[in-house]
């Protein structure tokens, strides 16, 4: 719900779109307050399923899936549905794109580190 906090909505965007899920996340009453007061209306949409299996596939691949929320997933995919339709889709990835990671390890210590066993 940090979203509906931390910024002055009206000087990012004109419109507000989000989930039905989100708005349920509304526990308190200072955040439903400052839901209430927007100076334009919040726009509710229901994301279709097929953009849900969209971006739950592809945070799979990526290794992001255990770390997301449903809410969460349900925001992605309403972000990529909404790009879907005012945009299009030929711009973005249904693969991601995936950076090798070198590790190396150091076999020589020439620290002295006195008092300090080290397993060879």
């Amino acid at each position: 719900m940090k979203i509906l906090i931390v910024a002055k909505r009206w000087d990012v965007a004109e419109n507000m779109v989000t989930c039905p899920e989100v708005v349920a996340e509304i526990t308190n009453k200072r955040q439903l307050r400052r839901l209430v007061v927007l100076p334009y209306d919040l726009i509710v949409k229901e994301v279709f399923p097929e953009n849900i299996k969209i971006v739950t596939d592809f945070s799979k691949k990526t290794g992001d899936y255990p770390s997301l929320s449903a809410t969460d997933i349900k925001i992605m995919a309403l972000t990529y549905q909404l790009e879907k339709e005012k945009v299009g889709t030929d711009h973005l990835r249904l693969e991601p794109v995936m950076q090798k990671a070198v590790f190396t390890t150091v076999t020589d210590i020439t620290l002295d580190v006195t008092g300090f066993f080290f397993a060879k």
